[in-house]
């Protein structure tokens, strides 16, 4: 099986079951027959969660000190 198949690649979410032909994974989108991905809610709840967590990370790292803290964290929160 294709490594990138193995994931999501919208959400990050497991495979859940299927092979070549179809794939479904554990956010509820799926793939059919090597088409493009097809989202479902599961995806789109998954995506706004780690938007939400980035998003808390960036105003406790706007709370530092000073100007070069809060630079230095927010680059390191983009690396990860």
């Amino acid at each position: 099986m294709d490594e990138k198949l193995a994931a999501c690649e919208a959400c990050g979410a497991e495979k859940s079951y299927g092979s070549g032909e179809s794939i479904r994974y554990r956010c509820g989108s799926y793939r059919m027959k090597g088409s493009a991905l097809v989202q479902m809610n599961g995806c789109f709840i998954n995506q706004l969660s780690k938007l939400r967590q980035f998003e808390a990370r960036v105003r406790q790292a706007d709370k530092l000190q000073t100007t070069d803290a809060v630079a230095l964290a927010i680059r390191k929160i983009c690396r990860e």
